[in-house]
């Protein structure tokens, strides 16, 4: 093994985070895994690795290799070089001088051999780079799909726990909302008067002719109210309107209705009060 290959073996021997990436300066292209750890090079032959990945090259293929070390999602280098791959006709050793005939030996073909250590027949060296070369490729997808596989199963637990947390709080906003419509209307209810009552409403659909008939009392005789205090000539309307009072209204109530009444004869008074009655009715 070179030099340079006893280099890269020592680094990624000391830590099993470091590992290196080769690229082929002839071409910008990777060699090898992206980021090829000690445990990716069968039995530590960094050289064989190289030539294996490099092909069947005719001429001298020069790689960079920079050394680096895995630090959570990132890397930090730590150095780099340069190395040159030389073709397998440049391997041979060269011959030593001997005083015996020279023997030619026959030519035999370098046994490849996969991960596995089983011999691949019938196929080049081209070949079987291309098929290392994929291999590892769909390592690293599988890989990159196991940790997206995960990344979406996190995401989808997320997505469900906004889900429930979003159907809880749309639960609080609407109780919320209705215990508000309620203690409004409790806080309506209790102080509501008895202008705002049914029987104030009613009491104002009649007003207007109320108001007529307060002024011809306030204009005339005694006889004329005592008459409606409870004599036959009494109208229907005076009747129902002095029995709705003695039943529903108290003595403040009935000295309101009197400071109306003493305002009876005021035409502008009386166009008011008649255009706030009808604000009033419309507004129910």
């Amino acid at each position: 093994m070179s030099k340079t290959a006893e280099e890269i073996i020592q680094f990624l021997s000391q830590n099993e985070n470091n590992y290196v990436t080769i690229v082929n300066q002839s071409n910008n292209t990777a060699v090898g895994k992206p980021n090829l750890y000690l445990s990716d090079i069968p039995n530590k032959d960094f050289d064989s690795y190289l030539k294996l990945h490099v092909g069947n090259n005719v001429q001298p293929v020069r790689v960079w290799i920079e050394r680096r070390i895995k630090n959570g999602t990132s890397s930090v280098k730590k150095g780099a070089l340069a190395m040159e791959i030389l073709p397998y006709n440049q391997m041979a050793q060269p011959a030593t001088e001997s005083n015996f005939p020279a023997v030619i030996q026959p030519i035999q073909a370098i046994p490849m051999k996969e991960n596995n250590n089983m011999t691949i027949h019938g196929l080049g060296m081209a070949e079987i780079v291309k098929m290392q070369v994929n291999e590892e490729k769909l390592e690293v997808w599988k890989e990159k799909y196991s940790e997206l596989k995960e990344d979406f199963v996190e995401l989808k637990k997320d997505s469900k726990i906004f889900e429930i947390d979003n159907r809880e709080l749309k639960t609080k906003l609407s109780t919320a909302e209705s215990q508000k419509e309620m203690a409004v209307l409790a806080v309506k209810l209790e102080n509501k008067s008895f202008f705002d009552s049914e029987a104030f409403s009613k009491l104002m659909e009649n007003a207007p002719a109320m108001i007529g008939s307060l002024a011809q009392m306030k204009a005339g005789a005694g006889a004329i109210a005592a008459g409606a205090l409870g004599s036959p000539v009494a109208s229907d309307s005076k009747k129902e309107f002095f029995d709705y009072a003695n039943d529903n209204l108290d003595d403040e109530q009935i000295n309101y209705l009197g400071s109306v009444c003493h305002f009876i004869k005021n035409p502008a008074f009386v166009n008011a009060l008649n255009q706030l009655i009808q604000q009033h009715n419309n507004a129910v």
